[in-house]
């Protein structure tokens, strides 16, 4: 299916890991099942959210796009090139999973005590 195949299958996988992570976290009781459903209250503080929420998009896209640059410029410059810059990037993303998991748990856990009222 080409490009458009990559394209579905992408975002089927990325669907249905969010629906059996969701599923999974009402069964568990960690989120209420009815969830789902906004309301206005949900959406007062939009602003604020958007305010910290958009710089901080394009910071990330920044850095998606700068590592396509990258690629590009790697695959212009030959085969093997782009393998090496593949592969390196393949390690250092694997060398930085534990940290970053590490860092998300703790980024879990203290907005779980902010979100408890107990900050200490």
């Amino acid at each position: 299916m080409g490009a458009g195949g990559s394209l579905i299958s992408f975002s089927l996988a990325y669907f249905f890991n969010f629906i059996i992570l969701y599923r999974h976290a009402v069964n568990k009781k960690y989120i209420h099942a009815d969830a789902i459903f906004f309301s206005l209250g949900n959406i007062k503080d939009v602003s604020q959210y958007l305010k910290y929420g958009i710089p901080s998009a394009f910071v990330l896209c920044l850095e998606w796009w700068c590592f396509e640059i990258v690629n590009i410029f790697a695959g212009w410059m030959g085969v093997n090139e782009l393998d090496a810059a593949i592969g390196l990037s393949s390690f250092i993303n694997f060398v930085t999973m534990i940290p970053q998991g590490i860092s998300e748990s703790v980024a879990i856990s203290v907005g779980n005590s902010l979100g408890a009222g107990k900050p200490k």
